[in-house]
């Protein structure tokens, strides 16, 4: 399934439309990648609604780990076994919340772990 956003760039990418602008109404951005997406097979959604869901449960599990205070990360990374180098990768707590967090995605290899 994920080959044919590789292969078919039609479906990899939204068509533009005539008078496209980065400023355009978000209202109408939403209502044009709702179309584009009913257009594509069903595989094709699923997969895509996967890829979303997948990157939407990261990206709170960063924003969960960033708001807690270092003391308790480390307690959390030691009781799931997870590297100690990720903690680094993590902004400190701050007062004021967080918006669009970056994240990097990189497999994780268990076989290292000790």
């Amino acid at each position: 399934m994920i080959s044919a956003f590789v292969t078919n760039p039609a479906i990899a990418i939204m068509p533009p439309t005539a008078g496209d602008t980065i400023t355009s109404d978000p209202q109408q951005q939403l209502e044009r990648f709702i179309s584009w997406f009913r257009q594509l097979e069903s595989p094709d959604q699923q997969e895509l609604m996967r890829l979303v869901t997948n990157e939407y449960k990261v990206r709170e599990v960063v924003r969960t780990f960033s708001g807690m205070p270092q003391e308790q990360r480390q307690a959390v990374f030691q009781r799931l076994g997870l590297p100690n180098e990720i903690l680094s990768r993590i902004s400190p707590p701050t007062a004021t919340p967080i918006g669009d967090v970056e994240v990097e995605w990189k497999e994780w290899d268990t076989s290292q772990v000790s």
